[in-house]
């Protein structure tokens, strides 16, 4: 015959077996979920970039070309070329609300990489001369800075897997 603490013994297993099962199915189901929020995160931020809208303002985004900051000011200043500068504006807040959601672990810079790395780090070689001469004439060194957190990031992810940054165009 089966002892009573023998039995007390397989019950007390079982629950235990139970509760470290029960927490182990709760980290997944919170993993899941998590990664879940992260696209849905990505994909309402990028709604813009994927209308017709927002591939035009893409395109424009990479047509400008420039000599020097002074020639950037005579072609797209906000008070020469007001659709540029909108153009410009949107997409490098974009670029720095990415680089806060990485910052802050909000969203995975591996994810991110994959998501919008290269062009990040493209976009950020292309204008980086223009931020940091806006950073020094308004005396604002805060300009851009997500930004450049988020193109140092993506570098690291692009070098953690074999990717030759150095050899990534500024233009398509």
């Amino acid at each position: 015959m089966v002892d009573l603490v023998v039995l007390q013994s397989l019950s007390y297993t079982a629950g235990a077996i139970s509760v470290v099962l029960g927490v182990i199915y709760y980290a997944i189901n919170l993993r899941e979920q998590k990664q879940t929020r992260q696209f849905q995160m990505l994909m309402q931020l990028s709604q813009h970039d994927f209308s017709k809208e927002g591939k035009i303002d893409h395109l424009e985004w990479q047509k400008m070309e420039w000599k020097d900051y002074n020639d950037f000011l005579r072609k797209y200043d906000s008070s020469v070329n007001i659709e540029s500068f909108a153009i410009r504006d949107v997409k490098a807040g974009q670029y720095g609300l990415l680089g806060i959601l990485v910052e802050r672990g909000i969203i995975n810079r591996d994810l991110m990489y994959d998501w919008a790395g290269e062009n990040a780090i493209m976009d950020w070689r292309k204008y980086r001369e223009i931020a940091l001469a806006q950073r020094k004439e308004f005396n604002r060194p805060q300009v851009a800075a997500n930004w450049e957190y988020l193109y140092g990031e993506m570098v690291k992810v692009a070098k953690a897997r074999g990717v030759e940054v150095e050899k990534f165009a500024t233009k398509f």
